[in-house]
């Protein structure tokens, strides 16, 4: 292991000395770091990479991971609060701190963060599919399904997508509706074996 590092660090620094303003040999370095457990080295690096480059959603990504590995979920909100008033046009701040309050067990937090990225780039599939999912666990189901459905128009080659709202409209007893978009998940990934089962599962219980 101590090999792999040595054979990773010397690139990177190299990367550093020749291109010092740029944020992505810090961000290689302190995943590097993060690999191995070095979170303190890490954070720095990946602070770094942000001072050069204030919208790197992986750099803030990173940090707000490595407080979830210290169970420090507050300050990964703190954190990418931070991020965002510097930079508040970047939908993935927003998704980001949208994770980190679900961490903190804030979810309305989280659906307003969440929404928020949603508002700022509407191709984020990431973000509505996670919005989908915080509404789902509020009791939101209708918007939860016009959320899943905005990820779909987004990217209709998503597979996953599709399942997670047929099994959502399974769950309203909209079974039609679910054996649809299990069929679209299939066309999409024919090999998806969640959606052939869950197609199976309807056509017993329903016919065919």
């Amino acid at each position: 292991q101590a090999g792999d590092e040595g054979k990773h660090y010397r690139p990177a620094k190299k990367a550093m000395e020749l291109a010092p303003q740029s944020a992505v040999p810090y961000l290689q370095l302190g995943a590097l770091r993060a690999s191995t457990r070095r979170y303190a080295e890490a954070e720095k690096l990946f602070e770094r990479a942000l001072e050069l480059d204030p919208k790197s959603t992986a750099a803030l990504h990173a940090l707000v991971t490595i407080y979830g590995e210290l169970k420090q979920p507050a300050k990964g909100v703190a954190r990418a609060s931070a991020q965002v008033a510097k930079a508040p046009d970047v939908s993935g701040h927003y998704f980001i701190l949208g994770l980190a309050h679900l961490a903190n067990k804030e979810s309305e937090q989280a659906e307003q963060a969440l929404a928020k990225a949603t508002d700022l780039d509407k191709q984020n599939v990431q973000a509505w599919v996670a919005l989908a999912q915080v509404q789902t666990t509020r009791g939101s189901m209708d918007k939860a399904a016009a959320s899943y459905q905005r990820a779909i128009e987004a990217d209709p080659k998503q597979p996953v997508v599709y399942v997670l709202l047929g099994t959502l409209e399974e769950g309203r007893n909209n079974w039609q509706r679910a054996q649809e978009l299990y069929q679209k998940s299939l066309q999409v990934q024919p090999d998806n074996a969640l959606a052939a089962n869950n197609l199976a599962f309807l056509m017993l219980e329903h016919g065919g």
